[in-house]
């Protein structure tokens, strides 16, 4: 922050916010952060950022969902009329895929390509997921649905608006990817490496296949 508020870093400057994996997650977070540090308000700048007027740019590659939806709303709402928050995931990398939300364990089991004693622990585990997943759906359907009544996708932002208070229970795990999503989209590669989707390198070859970046 000290550096940010240097004199050497001009006002109006474009700050490039970058992460991979845990950093892409960071990425949104601090990205959020700097965008309400320049607006202290009321004259107590304390970050000593308000008059920079920083332009901020995020990238975030295989993001696991940082935030709520209250807090995916509201980031929308000052970086989707700009584009300025820009995440890359992949559709078979199991990584952006937690916390898991609305899926089951056997969803993230399915993408792991290799047969360890981990994973066959972990496939057990998810039949009995499954099950209970299910069920649980058929008895709570009906209240999401309700609750769920006049929500819009996130790339209408201006349609929401964030409650200015976290509703969401203690112990919850509303959590789901925030910013801008580009998908690619991985192949089942080399079984003796689970985490082959979510390597940085993967990514960058995907990006170039089939993003053309």
């Amino acid at each position: 922050m000290r550096q940010l508020a240097a004199p050497h870093v001009p006002a109006g400057s474009r700050i490039y916010i970058v992460g991979h994996s845990q950093g892409a997650a960071a990425a949104t977070l601090v990205h959020a952060f700097l965008h309400y540090a320049a607006q202290s308000g009321a004259g107590d700048d304390l970050f000593s950022l308000e008059k920079k007027r920083f332009a901020l740019k995020s990238y975030a590659f295989a993001q696991p969902k940082p935030g709520n939806q209250d807090f995916a709303a509201d980031f929308a709402s000052y970086t989707q009329q700009d584009d300025s928050a820009i995440v890359v995931n992949n559709n078979i990398d199991p990584i952006p895929q937690a916390p898991m939300t609305l899926q089951s364990l056997g969803d993230i089991v399915s993408d792991l390509p290799n047969r360890s004693s981990l994973i066959k622990v972990l496939a057990c585990l998810a039949s009995f997921s499954n099950g209970s997943i299910r069920l649980a759906g058929r008895l709570v359907e009906p209240i999401v649905r309700k609750d769920a009544a006049g929500y819009g996708p996130y790339f209408q932002w201006n349609r929401l608006a964030a409650s200015g208070r976290n509703e969401t229970p203690d112990g919850s795990l509303d959590f789901l990817a925030v910013g801008h999503v580009y998908h690619v989209y991985g192949t089942p590669g080399e079984p003796s490496d689970a985490f082959l989707q979510h390597h940085a390198w993967t990514y960058r070859n995907l990006l170039k296949s089939q993003l053309n970046f």
